[in-house]
């Protein structure tokens, strides 16, 4: 074995080995005391697990020791004089070898039963007596057995996981879907599988088929923007599915969707009731399903009270897109005085596009939001919107797809009306 002391880039030139007897050379890391100054080394030794120890006898004696018990070499058994480095003691050693797995094997043996008999217990299927079932949950218990859920799920054909897909996780309505359906997931013994499609209609087509690979008992995908033919060709392959703001025939998915029609109607309703005629819209994505249904109700809502849209803009469903969208509206349509969004963070960008004209919220320009996301009500002026019961919708989601999962096509569609919640902004 060789011990191999590197002293640095100030001692490139000056390198010295030490000698011991063997052949096998491992590399580990020490530091070494300088009189001014730390300075590396690099220590080219032991055995698996083995323990060095490099230590100095006495501060004035410039004597390096190496000590290695677990090599059988006896203390002392090497010194090496050198006139400047001092060093403290070190204790290196290799990482610990991982535990071995317990398998189901090792839990029939310690309860002296077959591993069938365990699999029928912990699996819940019976098949053996209360003491023989006790005997074997406190032999894993022991044991710290844990299952493998792959392998069950293929022995199965279920993997007890569900995929989620959300087109944008920084958008603050869908981490209130996504609590609903992990707080249903998990009560029902599932995990939830989140994906991030961060509104390109390419990666969710991508992640659906991830999820397929990833065996996943079923899929909910959040207001998908793949057009119907590719988004039911995606779907397809699943066992089970559900959409959330999107319908769909029932073979395809089962449905959650948003009566944005009806909500849309209402915020027209409520800004003609209050004195406003010249209402613009900023319509958020093109792609968006419920962005389109928003549209039908707004220009139906409109040509019942004799009127029609001062304008229509899409955007971004962001801050930074209603903003935009609100100043190119200001700018070409003089003297709206009320602004309808595809969300909320549409309408709080468009209140900073007033802001930066000069125009007045509510007084000039009346604004209406749609979800309500948890800052609405902070705003000042607080924001009217129309509520989206959030949370709500993640649970009917999980609790939909695991009865399709369950007994393939049941239940299909589940309708949300919206509610309107007037605050400052009308």
């Amino acid at each position: 074995m060789t011990v191999a002391f590197d002293m640095g880039e100030a001692e490139q030139r000056d390198k010295r080995q030490i000698l011991l007897h063997g052949k096998s050379r491992l590399a580990g890391q020490i530091l070494a005391r300088e009189e001014q100054s730390l300075a590396p080394f690099r220590l080219i030794l032991p055995f698996p697990h083995v323990i060095v120890t490099v230590k100095s006898r006495r501060r004035n004696s410039r004597r390096l020791i190496l000590c290695s018990s677990n090599l059988g070499f006896p203390e002392n058994h090497v010194s090496y004089r050198y006139p400047k480095f001092l060093p403290e003691i070190i204790q290196l050693s290799r990482p610990k070898e991982p535990e071995p797995k317990i398998t189901i094997a090792d839990v029939a043996r310690a309860a002296g039963v077959s591993p069938m008999t365990v699999s029928r217990v912990l699996n819940d299927r019976g098949g053996a007596s209360a003491e023989t079932s006790q005997r074997i949950i406190l032999a894993a218990s022991e044991l710290n057995y844990r299952p493998n859920p792959f392998a069950r799920g293929l022995r199965s054909d279920r993997s007890k996981a569900i995929g989620l897909l959300v087109p944008d996780i920084t958008n603050p309505f869908f981490p209130e879907v996504i609590r609903g359906a992990e707080d249903a997931a998990s009560a029902a013994g599932y995990n939830l599988l989140l994906s991030n499609v961060v509104e390109n209609s390419k990666r969710e087509e991508e992640l659906i088929e991830t999820l397929l690979r990833h065996r996943v008992d079923g899929i909910i995908v959040c207001s998908p923007r793949l057009p119907d033919a590719a988004l039911h060709k995606a779907l397809a392959p699943h066992r089970a599915v559900v959409l959330i703001n999107r319908e769909a025939p029932n073979e395809v998915a089962g449905t959650i969707v948003t009566d944005y029609e009806t909500g849309a109607s209402r915020a027209i309703d409520h800004l003609v009731e209050r004195g406003r005629r010249r209402i613009a819209i900023i319509a958020g994505p093109r792609s968006s399903f419920g962005g389109k249904s928003r549209l039908v109700g707004f220009r139906k809502t409109l040509a019942a009270h004799g009127l029609k849209a001062q304008g229509i803009v899409y955007c971004d469903p962001t801050a930074a897109g209603g903003q935009t969208a609100a100043a190119q509206l200001l700018a070409e349509t003089p003297g709206i005085d009320a602004l309808v969004c595809y969300n909320d963070l549409n309408a709080i960008g468009a209140m900073k596009a007033c802001r930066a004209a000069g125009i007045s919220i509510p007084s000039q320009i009346a604004l209406i939001g749609f979800d309500d996301i948890p800052t609405a009500e902070l705003l000042s002026p607080a924001l009217t919107t129309l509520r989206v019961q959030k949370r709500e919708m993640g649970e009917e989601a999980v609790r939909l797809l695991l009865s399709r999962i369950a007994t393939r096509n049941r239940q299909h569609g589940i309708v949300i009306v919206p509610e309107l919640i007037i605050r400052e902004t009308t």
